[in-house]
């Protein structure tokens, strides 16, 4: 099958990854044991999860860290990020910084009890609050209205 398929079923997944087969069938025009034969080995996946409303949950903050740790210490400080309850995303980073962090709070005095401990552990940081999420999780969920947007989006 090629890679235009498997994006097709890609992009169909996003957008609601408890589809049915018969109904991903149905989107894609593949037939269902086709499907059901590729999703079996479909590396593309690495987990299938849900999206949260943090702020339904309590978490009404969210804060975007990015964080230099001295180089002696590297280890010791993505060790301790790790252990953080409130951290969502922990990614190693360029460009003078050593990580980008994501974190949900459910207010600031939770945080700044946070970022007393974490200054211990870094040589700089610099945080961003988030007010309001624009788009999330967007990429590979669309399928394009024509060919030529297609085409011009490859």
């Amino acid at each position: 099958m090629s890679n235009q398929h498997n994006l097709h079923i890609i992009k169909h997944l996003r957008n609601n990854s408890r589809t049915t087969l018969k109904e991903l069938s149905k989107q894609t025009e593949i037939p269902i044991s086709t499907l059901f034969d590729k999703l079996k080995q479909f590396p593309y996946i690495k987990r299938f999860t849900c999206l949260l409303d943090y702020k339904q949950l309590g978490y009404d903050l969210r804060v975007l860290l990015l964080l230099k740790a001295p180089s002696f210490k590297k280890a010791e400080l993505e060790e301790y990020l790790q252990s953080r309850p409130r951290l969502n995303t922990l990614v190693e980073v360029s460009n003078g910084w050593d990580y980008f962090v994501e974190l949900y709070f459910k207010n600031i005095q939770e945080y700044h009890a946070f970022l007393k401990s974490l200054r211990l552990q870094t040589k700089s940081y610099h945080e961003i609050f988030v007010l309001n999420e624009l788009k999330e999780e967007a990429f590979l969920s669309k399928e394009p209205k024509n060919q030529n947007q297609a085409q011009s989006e490859a």
